[in-house]
């Protein structure tokens, strides 16, 4: 239960990854981020530091393919609002390799399915800009979706939008038989209390909404954030820190 080891870092921490086959972590930070570290987790140390692609920020979470090499990271491209994956080559001091542009704002978590060849993607559908500092820009119209991605074409697979626009997408965990679950921040009015858990069988495509009893569902208070599965068990941890 100690503290194995503890690193400042210039912006506000929000997500990491392991690499596979490597002893390094990389962390991310948002709001918006500008950076993300890689850290030797035997050394307790940061071993570089890299910078996002010029007019783009980071969401705060990434994922490695499976070997290790490749790094895939949710960014905003601020100028036009668009969501973008970058493509860094672990292998190569973290070189940016290319991007894909998504069909759409805000994607947040990804993670990998366990095919090892499809991207899963929280789109969070809110546009935001740095000069801005947090406010959303565009909720009147906002187009969260659940998005899975081949990651090596950057073609979309799937789509699957929930049941109110105003429900954005941000967080998720897949299980190892590829069942998706995901949470949302609800940016509706505040008295309305939407279903924030979805469930997609990825195999078959059947995408459902979970809602909870009235009371506990009020006590959400339309928010979702982690997302975590237990692989042994298939018993899925959500919070919901409000």
């Amino acid at each position: 239960g100690s503290i194995a080891f503890r690193v400042p870092v210039p912006e506000r921490g929000h997500g990491g990854c392991r690499r596979p086959l490597v002893d390094e972590v990389v962390m991310f930070s948002r709001r918006p981020g500008h950076y993300f570290q890689v850290i030797d987790f035997r050394l307790g140390a940061i071993v570089r530091q890299i910078e996002a692609e010029n007019d783009h920020h980071f969401y705060g979470h990434g994922v490695f393919s499976p070997d290790g090499n490749l790094l895939y990271a949710t960014a905003n491209h601020y100028p036009s609002g668009a969501g973008r994956i970058l493509i860094y080559d672990a292998g190569n001091e973290y070189r940016l390799l290319g991007k894909f542009k998504l069909d759409g704002i805000g994607p947040h978590e990804i993670r990998l399915h366990p095919d090892g060849q499809t991207l899963v993607v929280a789109l969070g559908g809110i546009k935001t800009h740095p000069d801005y500092d947090r406010m959303k820009l565009n909720l009147t119209d906002m187009q969260p979706a659940l998005l899975l991605i081949d990651r090596e074409s950057g073609r979309t697979i799937q789509r699957h939008e929930p049941s109110h626009h105003q429900l954005s997408c941000r967080h998720l965990d897949v299980s190892k038989e590829g069942i998706v679950m995901a949470g949302y921040q609800f940016e509706g009015p505040v008295w309305e209390t939407p279903p924030l858990i979805a469930r997609l069988d990825s195999a078959t495509g059947d995408f459902t909404e979970i809602a909870l009893i009235e009371s506990e569902q009020a006590a959400l208070q339309n928010y979702i954030a982690s997302v975590a599965i237990d692989p042994a068990s298939h018993r899925v941890a959500i919070t919901a820190p409000r």
